[in-house]
């Protein structure tokens, strides 16, 4: 019972705050609107004592539109951390490469590339991955060969290796 009832209200849900937002301007205007701008939109009925369901669906639109509100904010705020704290990682791998790790790098940064072919068998490529730094671009290895892999370099880390060139003694 109580599902189907969640089930009801969650799929309201893309409509209410839209509907929340007219119904608060509407309200809005017939609460805090002067009395000469209710008569210029032919409202003049509700001049003096609105109705109360006026000032019930005011404050609960006004309510609906501020959950919205916080839902997304909360969202936004979420996404920007985990990007944030995906940032902070991955400078703090690439200050701490080991030399392998340097040489690699600097084959994308000195060729100005975006994708280099290694083995699979590569440790270095594997750990870079692991790091975030380097992504495996394709599952499908190169023809002709049996372990040969395309791997990208993360946006972040080119940029902050472009930046910061002598991270990988360049």
């Amino acid at each position: 019972m109580f599902e189907a009832i969640l089930a009801q209200v969650s799929a309201l849900r893309p409509v209410a705050w839209p509907a929340a937002l007219v119904i608060g301007l509407a309200t809005g205007v017939l609460i805090f609107a002067p009395e000469s701008v209710l008569t210029k939109l032919g409202l003049g009925e509700f001049t003096g004592n609105p109705s109360p369901s006026v000032g019930l669906f005011f404050p609960l639109s006004v309510s609906v539109i501020g959950a919205e509100l916080a839902v997304a904010c909360v969202s936004w705020f979420r996404k920007w951390k985990k990007s944030s704290n995906y940032r902070k990682t991955v400078r703090h791998h690439l200050k701490l490469l080991s030399g392998d790790e340097k040489e690699l790098m600097r084959q994308f940064i000195k060729g100005d590339l975006a994708t280099i072919n290694c083995p699979l068998s590569d440790g270095t490529a594997n750990l870079l991955q692991s790091k975030g730094i380097l992504t495996r671009s394709s599952n499908v290895g190169m023809a002709g060969t049996k372990d040969v892999f395309p791997f990208s370099i993360q946006p972040i880390a080119r940029k902050h290796l472009l930046k910061k060139p002598q991270i990988i003694d360049l």
